[in-house]
């Protein structure tokens, strides 16, 4: 097994550039990682000779955006005519007829398998899908003597649209490997190059590592950042051990100076302060984004904003000033570069749905909902900017659809309440409004929002204390609030007293006739 080493994002070459390199053993996963950032298809030719002195047999495959999406060989334990023989999905002597017509011809085995109806176009595609995860995983652990990538096509059959995705297939090559022992050399050579950590980014590989390796203690300890008991643990479990090489193979585990982001693997600080940052540090790691602002992966963005609120006041810098340290400052940044980016990507659509797909058959049935909620979710934005340009009737109807579209967001409510407040303040319907905003709050207690509608429905009605009381409690969640300081200074202002007189009034009929009288 050769020597595992990080490949360069720019060894690939650039589009249309041949490349002939090395590629050692548990390479394979390097280079096709190196070949995600390209958005054409790339064709990538190995050359899966074990010895030199051995003929070459060439394997290619169509990557596309580091995923591959077909294999091509004609050598027998990686060719997809073996493995529908294999598994017998297609009769020998039709695969052996096939075969001779598609040499002849210059066809693809696959598109012939379509034409002549040999198999049906499902079980077609998902035959070959499994070969191709099949000759992936065989390869994973091989070195290759060279490699070349160009921009030519090497199919136009049933290629999936998505491909493979290669980490499950390493994380399984690795589970099945033989070769504990050159395993074991090559993580405790990896250990003794010094202190090391995860790269950004590795919350991916994480997940998908769970899925294979389900309780192995060692993600537990990755997470953590734990070097000494992750030594310990590696030490006397072989299946522990695998998982940190499967790491270390894909290049997650590095030695390379710490980029923003990444998360070393250290011991604990004995000091309080910093052992609680460290903690929490450690539980972010383990949580995917939806665990680390403390919402469902149903979430609404209004609620995605409010869980970032409330974290960035947790963890608010000033409130560590006495106990500054570069480690307390290198902890806070992680936690404030970790709750920004959830709440980043959980807010947009296109990132929310993509980051969906990483979490695995629990978010299969989510991007019906995120389409749901971010459709309303731009009808809101509509109704928003007319309200700011004094269009009431228009910012009515667009909350109305949103909220027509999505009902479990109770952001629109707020918004459609604040409308209808602009464009008359005196409706009735507003008394319903207030009705349904402290509804929403024994449920949303953090909602900034509708504690300062609801405030200036009772303001108007002359239920000062009520509003003052919500208003306070907007200030308590969101002290920085605007709309929240302007409403407490127009509710602590005190209408100017009515001007007196310190003169005598006359007090009888009398009295009063001749003052009259002296007047007139």
């Amino acid at each position: 097994m050769g020597i595992i080493r990080r490949w360069p994002a720019g060894s690939v070459g650039s589009v249309g550039r041949t490349v002939v390199d090395a590629i050692p053993a548990w390479g394979l996963y390097r280079v096709l990682r190196a070949l995600q950032g390209r958005p054409d298809v790339t064709r990538l030719v190995l050359d899966a000779r074990a010895h030199p002195s051995e003929a070459s047999v060439p394997i290619a495959f169509s990557v596309h955006q580091g995923r591959p999406r077909c294999v091509i060989s004609d050598s027998a334990p990686f060719a997809f005519a073996s493995h529908l023989v294999q598994v017998r999905a297609v009769p020998d002597a039709v695969i052996r007829d096939l075969q001779t017509r598609a040499r002849g011809s210059g066809t693809l085995l696959c598109r012939l398998l379509r034409e002549e109806r040999a198999i049906s176009s499902e079980e077609l595609e998902r035959e070959h899908d499994a070969h191709l995860r099949r000759v992936l995983q065989a390869l994973m652990p091989r070195p290759f003597a060279s490699w070349t990538i160009g921009t030519e096509p090497i199919c136009d059959g049933v290629c999936s649209i998505r491909g493979v995705d290669p980490t499950p297939v390493l994380l399984r090559s690795v589970a099945q490997s033989d070769d504990i022992e050159s395993i074991r050399r090559i993580v405790s050579r990896f250990f003794q190059a010094g202190e090391f950590h995860l790269t950004p980014g590795y919350e991916a590989f994480l997940s998908a590592a769970a899925l294979q390796f389900r309780d192995a203690r060692t993600l537990y300890l990755l997470r953590q950042g734990r070097r000494r008991e992750l030594a310990e643990t590696i030490s006397t479990d072989e299946r522990e051990l695998r998982v940190v090489f499967a790491f270390i193979a894909a290049g997650v585990l590095s030695h390379q100076p710490p980029a923003p982001g990444a998360v070393v693997i250290r011991d604990a600080p004995e000091d309080p302060v910093t052992r609680e940052l460290h903690a929490a540090v450690s539980e972010y790691r383990s949580k995917n984004h939806y665990e680390v602002l403390g919402v469902s992966v149903e979430a609404r963005v209004s609620e995605v904003e409010d869980a970032v609120r409330r974290l960035r006041k947790r963890f608010a810098n000033a409130r560590f000033t006495e106990h500054e340290t570069p480690r307390t400052r290198e902890y806070l940044d992680e936690i404030h570069r970790r709750v920004e980016d959830a709440g980043r990507i959980l807010a947009d659509r296109d990132l929310r749905t993509a980051y969906n797909r990483t979490l695995g058959e629990q978010a299969r049935d989510l991007e019906g909902l995120v389409v749901r909620i971010f459709d309303a979710r731009r009808e809101w934005e509509n109704g928003r900017r007319a309200l700011e340009a004094g269009d009431l009737s228009e910012a009515v109807r667009r909350f109305q659809a949103a909220h027509e579209k999505d009902p479990d967001e109770p952001q629109y409510e707020v918004s459609l309440a604040r409308a209808m407040l602009a464009q008359s303040p005196s409706s009735p319907a507003l008394e319903e409004a207030a009705k349904r905003l402290a509804s929403i709050l024994e449920v949303r207690p953090e909602f900034v929002d509708a504690h300062l509608v609801l405030a200036q429905i009772l303001r108007l009605k002359g239920r000062k204390e009520e509003a003052t009381d919500h208003v306070r409690e907007a200030l308590r969640f969101d002290p920085e609030n605007a709309e929240a300081r302007h409403l407490r200074e127009l509710l602590s202002t005190r209408p100017p007293p009515l001007p007196r007189s310190f003169r005598k009034q006359p007090s009888g009929f009398l009295e009063r006739l001749k003052r009259r009288l002296k007047l007139d």
